[in-house]
């Protein structure tokens, strides 16, 4: 970490000693065997000192292949293994998150959020000024209610980074700096946000184009991304 460009310009005065504390603090709680996990999250804690969008940590483990969705057997196993089980959850009471998080405002990025067509969640704030995101509802074979789908904390941009659980696999990963804006967070949009036009054009073409207005263009790329709306539906 202290080869890459991004450290050695930032880190100095202040910061270098953040830097250091938050080293010496870390350290002795690897002083004992921890989980990969816990290492991973506590590698990210140190990483995230240094405002550098392109260094990571990646996560290598997965618990879960995608391709076996549809297997009943091995979604079994997954549904029964411990990681399934001690998956992270919240200790709040889903109904009453949900009539707290109906009424926060389109600007609010606490609220209630659909995934698709399965999966609704919700984000609320911690009591440490972070943000975590936990499945209300779910259609989905591999969520439940109850279960974190990602944490987020609002960086000096504004923008929020993101620890979150792979759709699929669970792997573990750091998304950085991602916009709330219009009711929408990452591939999560509001309830009360109906506009679907970023995500399909009537199943008829896989790029479009529209002059929206004189000021306004718009432009429709269906495979820009690895994630799409089939992806969305298959959860």
């Amino acid at each position: 970490m202290k080869k890459m460009p991004s450290y050695k310009k930032q880190i100095k005065g202040e910061k270098q000693v953040k830097f250091q504390n938050t080293y010496n603090i870390l350290s002795e709680k690897m002083t004992n065997p921890i989980s990969i996990v816990d290492c991973y999250k506590m590698l990210q804690e140190q990483m995230m000192i240094v405002n550098d969008l392109h260094a990571n940590i990646y996560f290598d483990s997965e618990y879960f292949n995608k391709d076996d969705y549809d297997d009943k057997k091995k979604l079994e196993d997954f549904i029964n293994s411990d990681n399934f089980k001690n998956h992270p959850r919240t200790n709040k009471d889903l109904v009453f998150l949900k009539s707290d998080l109906k009424v926060k405002t389109k600007n609010s990025f606490e609220g209630i959020y659909n995934y698709g067509k399965k999966v609704t969640i919700g984000i609320y704030k911690t009591k440490d000024e972070n943000y975590h995101a936990v499945v209300l509802t779910s259609d989905s074979k591999i969520w439940e209610p109850g279960q974190i789908k990602f944490k987020a904390k609002r960086n000096e941009f504004g923008k929020y980074d993101v620890l979150a659980y792979d759709d699929f696999t669970r792997k573990l990963m750091m998304v950085k700096s991602l916009t709330f804006e219009n009711g929408r967070f990452w591939k999560y949009k509001k309830i009360d946000n109906s506009t679907n036009f970023e995500i399909e054009v009537n199943n008829e073409t896989n790029w479009d184009f529209k002059q929206l207005n004189i000021d306004t263009q718009y432009i429709y790329f269906g495979d820009f991304s690895s994630f799409s709306s089939k992806k969305q539906e298959s959860i």
